[in-house]
């Protein structure tokens, strides 16, 4: 049975991820005995939603848990025991996911950690599939290369450099196609009126 002690306080958790051609919202809600884990999928070329279930049970806990975009589709990381874990949510169309595989084994897992303190999954590096990066918070990034199982360390960050490490958008305006208000005004033919 999944614990639920984390949801005692904060009965969600959200996260939401986009893969380029989908944005997924990941959504865990408790409700005294009930807990609902899905994946809200909005695919953007159809403007269709799909919702799809997550493997009931699957997660004993979703604080370490983190969705990502990984090669333009949703995963799931977590820690199973020592090791670092992945769930890819294959076809959300199909609303199909894949089987849980280890990423990194814990005797990696397990060297990081001694090295570093508690490492977090940060993202995938989109140009070379098989790097995977973590973050030591308030210190560094660390790139680990699941091929060679080789590790680098991004210089030690001051802590305005962990700011600007991965600066969000927090407006819709920055994203593809949208504009400003005023600049709506000074094209009297947008459609975004």
């Amino acid at each position: 049975m999944p614990k639920r002690d984390y949801l005692k306080k904060q009965r969600k958790k959200f996260s939401v991820v986009s893969t380029g051609d989908a944005v997924h919202c990941v959504r865990v809600i408790a409700r005294g005995a009930v807990m609902v884990e899905e994946v809200i999928s909005l695919d953007l070329g159809t403007e269709k939603f799909t919702v799809t279930n997550i493997p009931s049970g699957l997660y004993e806990s979703w604080e370490k848990v983190w969705p990502l975009n990984f090669m333009g589709k949703l995963v799931l990381v977590d820690r199973m025991g020592a090791d670092l874990c992945v769930l890819e949510l294959e076809d959300y169309k199909k609303q199909k996911w894949g089987k849980r595989k280890t990423l990194i084994p814990s005797a990696s897992m397990k060297a990081l950690e001694d090295e570093h303190g508690t490492v977090f999954p940060y993202s995938f590096d989109f140009q070379l599939a098989e790097v995977f990066w973590f973050w030591v918070k308030d210190t560094m990034f660390i790139s680990y290369d699941l091929r060679t199982r080789e590790e680098n360390e991004l210089e030690r960050l001051e802590k305005e450099g962990c700011e600007t490490m991965h600066p969000l958008q927090h407006s819709l305006v920055h994203l593809e196609g949208m504009q400003p208000e005023e600049n709506q005004r000074r094209h009297p033919h947008s459609p975004w009126h």
